[in-house]
């Protein structure tokens, strides 16, 4: 729904928090970037899944906790290790095709 998207988005970024976004396939992961774009131009985000080269996705992980950048995309390669105290916001895109044991 993306009136709820909009204003989970423009709350946690009026508290100055951060949001991470799952979509877990690679290959329209850039068409699911451009719609929350479209539906919050004014915030920066990030994109990381498991093809992008070693640099570059430690430098997409390096800006979104340093607060570079707002909105983290990624797929599932985020499910382990990851604490960032300023992201409160997480959205899964088709969870139900997840099992319980992936989406805790």
């Amino acid at each position: 729904d993306e009136t709820l998207l909009r204003h989970a988005i423009d709350r946690e970024l009026a508290r100055d928090g951060q949001i991470f976004f799952v979509h877990n396939r690679i290959n329209d992961i850039e068409k699911v970037a451009d719609k929350i774009r479209k539906i919050a131009p004014h915030i920066s985000i990030g994109i990381a899944h498991g093809r992008l080269r070693e640099g570059e996705l430690e430098q997409v992980m390096v800006d979104f906790v340093a607060g570079r950048t707002q909105l983290l995309l990624a797929t599932t390669i985020i499910e382990s290790g990851l604490d960032i105290p300023r992201a409160n916001t997480i959205f899964i895109d088709e969870s139900d095709h997840y099992g319980l044991a992936d989406l805790h």
